[in-house]
């Protein structure tokens, strides 16, 4: 096996995707994730990257070469040659570090949650129109807005399915800048507990009784 970071022009790109590649169904909204951290500056190099068998074989990056092909830029990334064919049976194998893991080894004493990140991705989904929100994306996107996801987040603690979900959380959160935070904190305890005062509220246990259905 031979190693080394290659700086990966988009001719290089189309040249390797139109040799000897052992494909799969190529995933559009991957594609197009890689491609907008690439076009925003934000890919960095890893161990992981392109792979060719022994006898010059695309075996792994294919994802990332069409996004640097969708990006338009030369992007460095870690090429290895000489990959035994029998050692695909191993490839992608191991157990994903979720992004909230490497948030924690980032941040260890904030205290992130998975849904802190679940309601981020979710806001990216629904208001920034993004499909697949990349790690780098949904990271940004929560320490620029973490206040609110945590606050939402926070109101959102004890397990209620249907309820206590990443959608209404990134809704809250999105609420937290423009609505009055008693009014707000409220909502979110009569949505939580069940349990309204008067006429007024009971539009909120409408919306409870919805969401548990």
């Amino acid at each position: 096996l031979s190693s080394k970071v290659v700086t990966i022009t988009v001719e290089m790109a189309y040249k390797w995707l139109e040799g000897k590649v052992h494909s799969r169904e190529v995933r559009d909204t991957t594609v197009a994730t890689y491609a907008r951290d690439m076009k925003a500056g934000k890919w960095r190099i890893t161990h992981q990257g392109i792979a060719f068998t022994e006898d010059e074989m695309l075996i792994d990056g294919q994802h990332r070469l069409y996004a640097i092909i969708e990006s338009g830029r030369p992007i460095e990334m870690m090429v290895t040659h000489g990959v035994p064919r029998e050692h695909m049976l191993v490839m992608d194998g191991g157990l994903n570090r979720s992004l909230t893991d490497v948030l924690r080894l980032d941040n260890p004493t904030v205290g992130i949650q998975t849904s802190h990140c679940a309601a981020a991705r979710t806001m990216l989904t629904v208001y920034k129109s993004h499909k697949a929100p990349s790690r780098t994306e949904v990271a940004a996107y929560l320490s620029k807005h973490w206040d609110p996801i945590k606050w939402s987040c926070d109101r959102f603690a004890t397990k209620i399915r249907g309820v206590a979900v990443a959608q209404v959380m990134a809704v809250v959160a999105r609420a937290y800048y423009t609505q009055d935070r008693v009014k707000l904190d409220r909502f979110t305890e009569v949505l939580m507990k069940g349990t309204a005062n008067g006429e007024s509220e009971a539009i909120i246990i409408k919306l409870r009784d919805w969401l548990l259905g």
